[in-house]
Protein backbone atom coordinates (compact mmCIF):
# COMPACT_ATOMS: atom_id res chain seq x y z
CA UNK A 1 0.00 0.00 0.00
CA UNK A 2 1.46 3.37 -0.95
CA UNK A 3 2.31 5.91 1.71
CA UNK A 4 0.09 8.95 2.15
CA UNK A 5 2.63 11.12 0.33
CA UNK A 6 2.86 8.69 -2.58
CA UNK A 7 -0.91 8.38 -2.65
CA UNK A 8 -1.27 12.17 -2.83
CA UNK A 9 1.31 12.43 -5.66
CA UNK A 10 -0.30 9.53 -7.51
CA UNK A 11 -3.74 11.10 -7.31
CA UNK A 12 -2.22 14.34 -8.61
CA UNK A 13 -0.72 12.47 -11.56
CA UNK A 14 -4.04 10.80 -12.28
CA UNK A 15 -5.83 14.15 -12.16
CA UNK A 16 -3.35 15.56 -14.70
CA UNK A 17 -3.79 12.52 -16.95
CA UNK A 18 -7.57 12.89 -16.68
CA UNK A 19 -7.22 16.55 -17.66
CA UNK A 20 -5.10 15.57 -20.66
CA UNK A 21 -7.73 13.06 -21.76
CA UNK A 22 -10.45 15.69 -21.46
CA UNK A 23 -8.24 18.03 -23.45
CA UNK A 24 -7.99 15.50 -26.27
CA UNK A 25 -11.75 15.10 -26.25
CA UNK A 26 -12.14 18.87 -26.66
CA UNK A 27 -9.50 18.90 -29.40
CA UNK A 28 -11.48 16.30 -31.33
CA UNK A 29 -14.75 18.15 -30.77
CA UNK A 30 -13.09 21.33 -32.07
CA UNK A 31 -11.67 19.56 -35.14
CA UNK A 32 -8.06 20.20 -34.16
CA UNK A 33 -5.22 18.95 -36.29
CA UNK A 34 -4.53 15.21 -36.00
CA UNK A 35 -0.82 15.81 -35.40
CA UNK A 36 -1.63 17.90 -32.32
CA UNK A 37 -3.94 15.17 -31.02
CA UNK A 38 -1.33 12.47 -31.63
CA UNK A 39 1.20 14.52 -29.69
CA UNK A 40 -1.19 14.68 -26.73
CA UNK A 41 -1.87 10.93 -26.94
CA UNK A 42 1.89 10.34 -26.75
CA UNK A 43 2.10 12.62 -23.72
CA UNK A 44 -0.66 10.66 -21.99
CA UNK A 45 1.01 7.36 -22.76
CA UNK A 46 4.27 8.65 -21.28
CA UNK A 47 2.45 9.91 -18.19
CA UNK A 48 0.72 6.55 -17.65
CA UNK A 49 4.01 4.71 -18.14
CA UNK A 50 5.69 6.94 -15.58
CA UNK A 51 2.84 6.32 -13.16
CA UNK A 52 3.44 2.59 -13.57
CA UNK A 53 7.14 3.06 -12.88
CA UNK A 54 6.39 4.97 -9.69
CA UNK A 55 4.01 2.23 -8.55
CA UNK A 56 6.58 -0.50 -9.26
CA UNK A 57 9.17 1.47 -7.28
CA UNK A 58 6.73 1.71 -4.40
CA UNK A 59 6.03 -1.99 -4.61
CA UNK A 60 9.75 -2.75 -4.61
CA UNK A 61 10.39 -0.51 -1.63
CA UNK A 62 7.53 -1.82 0.49
CA UNK A 63 6.17 -5.21 -0.48
CA UNK A 64 9.35 -6.76 -1.82
CA UNK A 65 11.36 -5.49 1.14
CA UNK A 66 8.94 -7.26 3.49
CA UNK A 67 9.26 -10.47 1.48
CA UNK A 68 13.06 -10.26 1.63
CA UNK A 69 12.90 -9.85 5.40
CA UNK A 70 10.79 -12.98 5.63
CA UNK A 71 13.54 -14.93 3.86
CA UNK A 72 11.11 -16.56 1.44
CA UNK A 73 12.97 -16.46 -1.87
CA UNK A 74 10.22 -18.29 -3.76
CA UNK A 75 7.67 -15.72 -2.64
CA UNK A 76 10.06 -12.94 -3.69
CA UNK A 77 10.54 -14.42 -7.15
CA UNK A 78 6.79 -14.85 -7.49
CA UNK A 79 6.09 -11.25 -6.42
CA UNK A 80 8.65 -9.84 -8.86
CA UNK A 81 7.46 -12.00 -11.74
CA UNK A 82 3.85 -11.04 -11.11
CA UNK A 83 4.61 -7.32 -11.18
CA UNK A 84 6.83 -7.51 -14.24
CA UNK A 85 4.30 -9.57 -16.22
CA UNK A 86 1.62 -7.02 -15.48
CA UNK A 87 3.84 -4.08 -16.41
CA UNK A 88 5.01 -5.61 -19.68
CA UNK A 89 1.61 -6.62 -21.06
Amino acid sequence: MPTNELKKKTIGRLNRISGQINGIKQMIENDRDCADIILQVAAIRAAVTQLGVVMVESHMEECVRQTIKSGNSKALAHALNKVMKRMLK
